[in-house]
């Protein structure tokens, strides 16, 4: 193992960084987020959640994430295998209600077709 060598300097530097940890409180922090579905946040916050989550569903939809698709038009099956969405909405410590979009890709509703796989 190679031996480290320092010059003064660089030890007084790390004495004070040492020295510095060694002495500064211990901070233990937790944050806690409370994420509401669309329902219960249009209940608490009436027409700013609606406007929250527009604006998340028109921002996905400007970036051409989804392609609208006529449930007449496609199979059972494929009905079967559609993923749910979510819309989570949050209030941030300023008071602005954000919203977040999320796809609920659960597939054990995927093989309810063929009940050879399905898990309960």
């Amino acid at each position: 193992m190679d031996k480290l060598s320092y010059i003064v300097a660089d030890v007084q530097v790390l004495a004070t960084i040492i020295l510095y940890f060694r002495d500064a409180p211990i901070i233990y922090a937790t944050q806690h987020v409370n994420t509401n579905s669309l329902k219960q946040c249009i209940t608490k916050f009436g027409d700013t959640a609606k406007q929250a989550a527009i604006k998340e569903m028109r921002q996905l939809h400007d970036r051409e994430c989804f392609v609208p698709i006529d449930l007449q038009t496609i199979s059972a099956t494929e009905v079967n295998h559609v993923m749910e969405s979510l819309i989570l909405l949050t209030e941030n410590k300023d008071g602005l209600i954000k919203g977040r979009h999320c796809s609920n890709g659960n597939p054990k509703h995927y093989d309810r077709v063929n009940n050879d796989n399905f898990n309960n």
